[in-house]
């Protein structure tokens, strides 16, 4: 009897042991559901986090060096400072003037500028002017306003009836030419017979051995006048050999082949220091009607520094 009772209570305990083997309740042996990722693929989570940093950390660099260049080479936005480039103001404002200097590369500095410049005007230029017709222009580029039959006189600036032609660059330094170079009048100015005497050949300068003062009748502005117009000559006729320098030559000095006026640092500082006189565009439009030749360093006197910086 008591055999029969162990024989069924073993049969009462075998399912509740066979199921204590088996898996947990709520959990699964397949592998496709295991949470926990594998070695291979925590590796390549690391490896594309890794690349995005490195690709931000790129940008950053970037972007700082462009900030840094930035900062090296600041925008320039002196019209007068020698590195200047591009279109002066007073030229791209006008439709006119941009009209007349399109051929005009201005992203150039010295001698390029220089040379554009002067293919620019020659390009312009509707005839060899003669010094008879540069006499006549004269008459009427630098009348006397409201006095008939007067002309303003160079350096003075009062008007006189006995005038002649005042080389602004001597006739002795442009070997004694009648035409081009010796015609111009952009470079000639209506002058007082008696002050035209005492200029001589002189570079200009505010002092010197061998200099003369254009404000030396009391009117500082023709000094930066003066110094428009020899800028002028020397670009105009910059292939014919003319040139600025910073040595000023004695009266007996007068070589042939030596074209050459200043005192060119003296004249930049005075082109910037005074600004045009009143007369200055006036003429130059009258001069540009009758010879289709304009003074560029009245329509844009800045450029001048553009093209002389190692004088500055």
């Amino acid at each position: 009897m008591k055999k029969h009772k162990s024989l069924l209570l073993a049969l009462f305990l075998l399912p509740l042991i066979l199921s204590g083997c088996g898996p947990t309740a709520g959990t699964s042996s397949d592998s496709d559901t295991d949470p926990t990722p594998s070695t291979s693929e925590t590796s390549v989570d690391k490896e594309e986090s890794t690349s995005e940093i490195e690709e931000s950390t790129s940008e950053i660099e970037e972007s700082t060096s462009e900030n840094e260049e930035s900062t090296s080479t600041p925008d320039v936005t002196d019209p007068w400072d020698p590195n200047a480039r591009g279109v002066p103001e007073s030229i791209a404002n006008s439709s006119a003037l941009s009209s007349y200097y399109a051929d005009v590369d201005w992203s150039l500095g010295g001698e390029e500028l220089m040379k554009s410049l002067e293919d620019c005007l020659d390009g312009h230029a509707l005839k060899t002017i003669s010094y008879d017709e540069a006499k006549d222009i004269l008459a009427e580029s630098d009348a006397y306003p409201g006095k008939p039959g007067y002309v303003k006189g160079f350096y003075t600036g009062e008007p006189t009836k006995s005038w002649n032609q005042e080389h602004v660059w001597p006739s002795s330094r442009l070997g004694h030419r009648k035409t081009g170079p010796g015609a111009d009048p952009q470079m000639l100015r209506a002058c007082d017979s008696k002050v035209n005497g005492g200029r001589d050949n002189l570079y200009y300068g505010e002092s010197g051995k061998y200099t003369y003062d254009p404000a030396k009748y009391g009117v500082e502005g023709y000094r930066g006048n003066a110094a428009r117009i020899l800028f002028y000559e020397a670009c105009r006729y910059h292939s014919e050999g003319l040139y600025l320098n910073d040595t000023p030559k004695a009266i007996s000095d007068t070589s042939d082949n030596d074209m050459s006026m200043g005192k060119i640092s003296d004249l930049l500082k005075w082109n910037q220091q005074y600004p045009l006189m009143e007369d200055e565009m006036p003429r130059n439009e009258i001069i540009a009607e009758r010879t289709g030749v304009r003074n560029p360093f009245i329509d844009a006197p800045e450029i001048a520094n553009r093209l002389y910086p190692e004088y500055l």
